[in-house]
């Protein structure tokens, strides 16, 4: 059985940064899919994360293997984060997790 997980980051040179004056300080978030073996992820075609109900887009799909099918967000929050892992047989893994970040 394949072991999926999800993971964050902080993106590599970004800063935090407020949308509006007075707003949260956002942070920008790479989410990505974590395997235990690389060729794990040969065997994905699409990953489809459910982000937190406050974003306009909630539902974020991602076909690249190559960046480990990550996708990029910006947030002022910690937050459950769901996943759609679709596998090339047409089977799907349901893979739950947080999108958290280190202190700064």
């Amino acid at each position: 059985m394949m072991a999926f997980k999800i993971r964050t980051e902080l993106v590599r040179g970004s800063r935090p940064k407020r949308f509006r004056e007075g707003g949260r300080l956002h942070r920008h978030v790479r989410i990505f899919l974590d395997v235990e073996n690389d060729e794990s992820l040969d065997d994905v075609i699409m990953v489809e994360y459910e982000l937190h109900p406050t974003f306009r887009e909630r539902i974020r799909s991602s076909t690249n293997r190559t960046d480990s099918f990550e996708t990029l967000i910006w947030t002022y929050g910690f937050f459950k984060i769901r996943a759609r892992v679709v596998l090339r047989d047409e089977r799907t893994i349901e893979v739950q997790g947080f999108v958290r970040w280190p202190s700064l």
